[in-house]
């Protein structure tokens, strides 16, 4: 049988073939390289507004007539145009679209289309053990990792720790939030340069918006450590859940402890300064984070 193909990049698989004009169709939607089955892609008979999309294992059912034309699209493919096919069950093969590439990492599984996540992703703290889901294209949040301990959230303009419904966290896996920060931190030169070790502790705050905000530092060890810690937590994708009870949404209030280490065979002058994590208000701690400097310093 032939089948007309209009130009989009996809491939349509005839599986079996019944004749009919008006008929129930049952399709699977799959990736034309892997096979795997596309979740969430969405199917429109051409200048109506009939519309469905795929469940988790590709499939789509709909009533359609052989004059018809179908649309495929899901984010990171090629759409698909095709002409209603006389058979009640076909398969479809969408191709990547350019600059699209499959993370498939022991952290991070997901789409990336020309440098953005579109659609699932899948995030881990700990290998094979799920933390988020998410639908980059739709925002909708698919599984968060349950989590019954108490996070610091303002009430009433008062910081209180309280247990939530959803808890605040950085969108993506913990793996990844400490890659970025080590990534885009250096250690100051004059800092380097005078020996300067110890750790600090980065404030700030989540909003309801989702958005990191209000960095300080609440025990700077000196020589440029300090802004050069918060330069870089701010480089990091402002991604973050919302810390919500019920209906209600709230601030809530992390710290990232941040050590600067020299490694030298001259440790006679360093200039160590004590972190005064005793002293530091109430906040989510988040793991520590050691930058390493090498070279010599006086």
């Amino acid at each position: 049988m032939k089948v007309l193909l209009y130009p989009f990049r996809f491939y349509l698989l005839i599986l079996c073939w019944h004749a009919t004009a008006q008929q129930n169709i049952v399709a699977k939607v799959i990736d034309a390289e892997t096979k795997q089955p596309i979740h969430q892609a969405k199917i429109t008979i051409q200048e109506t507004l009939t519309t469905t999309l795929t469940n988790a294992a590709g499939y789509f059912q709909l009533s359609a007539d052989t004059t018809n034309f179908l649309i495929v699209e899901s984010p990171g493919y090629d759409n698909g145009l095709l002409k209603v096919p006389k058979a009640k069950n076909f398969l479809v093969q969408l191709k990547k679209g350019p600059n699209v590439n499959w993370n498939d990492g022991e952290y991070e599984k997901g789409l990336i289309d020309s440098g953005y996540r579109v659609g699932i992703w899948q995030y881990y703290d700990e290998p094979g053990k799920i933390s988020i889901k998410i639908n980059h294209s739709t925002g909708e949040f698919l599984y968060l990792e349950k989590d019954t301990s108490r996070y610091i959230v303002t009430v009433d303009s008062t910081w209180s720790a309280m247990p939530l419904d959803i808890h605040p966290r950085y969108i993506g896996s913990r793996n990844e939030f400490i890659k970025i920060i080590a990534s885009h931190i250096r250690y100051p030169a004059q800092a380097r340069r005078a020996g300067t070790v110890g750790t600090l502790h980065v404030l700030f705050e989540v909003d309801t918006t989702g958005q990191a905000v209000n960095f300080s530092v609440i025990d700077d060890i000196g020589n440029d450590c300090g802004p050069e810690a918060i330069r870089a937590l701010s480089l990091v994708p402002n991604h973050w859940t919302v810390a919500t009870k019920g209906s209600k949404k709230y601030r809530s209030r992390f710290i990232q402890p941040i050590t600067f280490k020299l490694e030298s065979g001259n440790t006679a002058t360093r200039n160590k300064k004590k972190s005064a994590a005793a002293n530091l208000p109430e906040g989510r701690k988040l793991e520590e984070l050691v930058i390493v400097g090498y070279g010599s310093f006086r």
